[in-house]
Order: structure tokens, then sequence, then C-alpha cells
């Protein structure tokens, strides 16, 4: 089965670090990412980008820039593309490690309007 790289996904907790005061844990289906304290909450929709996805770099669409993903930032050039590999990484000199890229789906209006046609045609996810 191949993988999906990019999913709209649900938020299920959000924890601070206590070494950090800008950057908080956001718990999605097991996996645990860095955000930006008060970016996002439980029960936010986000667009959760699994390890190995690669994403645009931030010149072109600022979205994915240090604004918005304070741990995954790292713009680094992969098959001729520039843009930010997304890896499992240590967060600062704690020792949480973040496993992904959760973005606040409300960034994203382009996929936030084909989602909710999606749930409207075919019911909300359980």
């Amino acid at each position: 089965m191949a993988r999906k790289l990019v999913t709209v996904r649900r938020v299920s907790s959000i924890r601070p670090i206590p070494a950090s005061s800008n950057v908080s844990i956001a718990s999605i289906d097991g996996w645990n990412c860095g955000v930006l304290a008060g970016q996002v909450t439980q029960g936010d929709l986000v667009l959760f980008f699994e390890v190995d996805s690669f994403l645009p770099d931030p010149k072109h669409d600022p979205r994915f820039g240090h604004g918005n993903s304070p741990i995954h930032h790292t713009v680094t050039t992969w098959q001729g593309n520039r843009g930010i590999h997304v890896k499992s990484v240590t967060i600062g000199r704690s020792s949480e490690i973040s496993q992904g890229v959760a973005l606040n789906l409300k960034e994203f209006p382009e996929v936030e309007a084909g989602y909710a046609e999606a749930v409207q045609k075919s019911g909300p996810v359980a």
C-alpha cells in the first residue's frame, strides 16, 4: 500500500514543552509534532505532513517557513528542487521529538474547500 504523506487530520491533544515557551507538542493520531504555541488547539483540523514529505521552499510559499513550522524549516536541495525534507528531529534542548509537520488547515483555503466538499458529499470522517 502506498503511503499518503499528507493528510487532513484532527489534533488529539496539545501539551507544552517545559524547556520552551514558544513551541508545544501536538499529538495527531499518535504522532508528536512540534508546533508554535497557540498555532493549533485540541480538535483543530490540520494538514499533517509525515516524515519523508518534501515541502515547498518557503521563498515560494511562506506558509511552510519558520513562521508556521518552528522545527522543520531547513531548506535543502533534493533531485534539483529546493524545499524542506521532513525528518524526525529533537526539539531544541528537550528530549521531545517532532515526527512530522502539522499546519492549521485554515492556512490552506484551497485544501479546506476541497475537504469541506468531500465531507458534504460523504459525511464526516469518524
